[in-house]
This record gives structure tokens, C-alpha cells and sequence, in this order.
């Protein structure tokens, strides 16, 4: 059972890599958002509940998932900036906080190669 779960999760990370294109170096970010999303979709074995509300009892809240590999942009601080820039850097969607409850994003600056969670 544990080998079977082992191998969805390592599938599923690899289908969003290549779905994505995203550089394999971010295998990991992957195979830590695949039990995420897993964790919070209906499954068979219980009676179509997802696991997260089978061992919690709360219906899992989705509105935070997102495509891994989208292009998201975030706000750079005013302090931060010179007056006539840019507001926003544009991030590539790696993958959730792995803190349990936690809707964090891990982001990578593909200009700056620098990651952001």
C-alpha cells in the first residue's frame, strides 16, 4: 500500500513537470504539492470524501490551488522599488508551503533565480 502511494505521488509529480515545463531541479517542490492536492480530492477508498475531511471532519477548502508552472506576479514593496519601475515581478507557481493549513505559495524569479515562499 505504501509502495502504490509512493509511486501516485512520484506519477503525479512528474506529470506536472512535464505539463508545466518547469526545470527538473524543482522535482521536490513537485512531489510535495502532489500529496497536497491528493489530500484534498475525493477518493474511492473514502466513500468519495477527501482524506483531509475523512481525518479532520472539515470539508478542505480548494480556492487556493493553482496550476503548478502559472505565471503569477507579485507586488514589490514600495521601499523597495525606484519611482518609474515596475509594481509587480513576475514568479513561477513551484508549489505549496508545506506547513499543514497553510496557503503559501513557493514561487521561483526565473529572471533572478530566486525563490519566494
Amino acid at each position: 500500500m505504501a509502495e502504490k502511494g509512493n509511486r501516485t505521488v512520484m506519477e503525479s509529480a512528474r506529470c506536472m513537470i512535464e505539463e508545466a515545463k518547469v526545470d527538473r531541479t524543482f522535482w521536490g517542490f513537485a512531489v510535495a504539492a502532489a500529496p497536497h492536492i491528493h489530500n484534498r480530492l475525493p477518493s474511492p477508498p473514502h466513500q468519495d470524501i477527501a482524506p483531509l475531511e475523512h481525518w479532520t471532519g472539515n470539508r478542505p477548502n480548494l480556492e487556493h490551488l493553482r496550476i503548478l508552472g502559472s505565471t503569477t506576479y507579485t507586488l514589490i514593496p514600495e521601499a523597495k522599488r525606484p519611482k518609474l519601475d515596475s509594481q509587480l515581478a513576475k514568479y513561477i507557481l513551484l508549489g505549496y508551503d508545506e506547513d499543514p493549513g497553510s496557503k503559501v505559495y513557493c514561487l521561483d524569479n526565473p529572471a533572478t533565480k530566486r525563490l519566494l515562499s
